[in-house]
């Protein structure tokens, strides 16, 4: 399960972050076994955290198109 699972530590630098609540801010994003646990500037580096630069992209959870249409085998020219 994900529970069982460790997944590490992933430190986003840098990105913009957007949200549901209106949040628009360039700032770091700490993620540990799969969940946020730190959001703020300058965050520092937890050990054998991987890194990634996230500076000119957007940091934002579950963006979903909800104007998907699954055509196939066949059809796919339809969308």
């Amino acid at each position: 399960t994900m529970s069982e699972r460790n997944l590490g530590s992933v430190l986003l630098r840098g990105g913009r972050i957007l949200d549901c609540a209106g949040t628009d801010i360039i700032s770091d994003v700490l993620v540990t076994d799969g969940v946020i646990v730190e959001v703020g500037p300058a965050l520092g580096l937890p050990n054998g955290a991987t890194v990634l630069d996230a500076h000119g992209a957007i940091v934002s959870s579950g963006l979903v198109d909800i104007q998907v249409h699954f055509r196939e085998p066949g059809g796919e020219d339809a969308e």
